[in-house]
């Protein structure tokens, strides 16, 4: 299950699953930073669901940085560090302890 909320920058963007029909057109998931609202394709597997959260989440941390090519380098990163967080669960944990500290 995703979760209903992120904190991003200070800020509150709550996070809704929806119908495709409400996203563009070949868009899975989108951010918008004048709601703080990321919305992603309810029929989407779990586990691509996660990455969608991350590569929206990632847009919303960089959107002022004004980063060339962003969309390319989003992708890769929401995939690599899902799959980084999947191949290494004590990594996961240990970053969790540290953030409780």
């Amino acid at each position: 299950m995703l979760p209903r909320r992120l904190k991003i920058h200070g800020h509150t963007y709550h996070v809704n699953q929806v119908p495709e029909k409400l996203l563009p057109d070949d868009t899975a998931a989108d951010v918008d930073p004048n709601t703080n609202t990321i919305r992603v394709m309810r029929q989407s597997p779990p586990s691509r669901k996660l990455v969608l959260l991350l590569h929206e989440a990632l847009h919303a941390l960089v959107i002022e940085d004004r980063i060339p090519q962003e969309e390319r380098v989003v992708s890769l990163f929401a995939e690599h560090i899902v799959q980084l967080m999947r191949d290494n669960p004590s990594l996961v944990r240990h970053i969790l302890g540290m953030c409780r500290k």
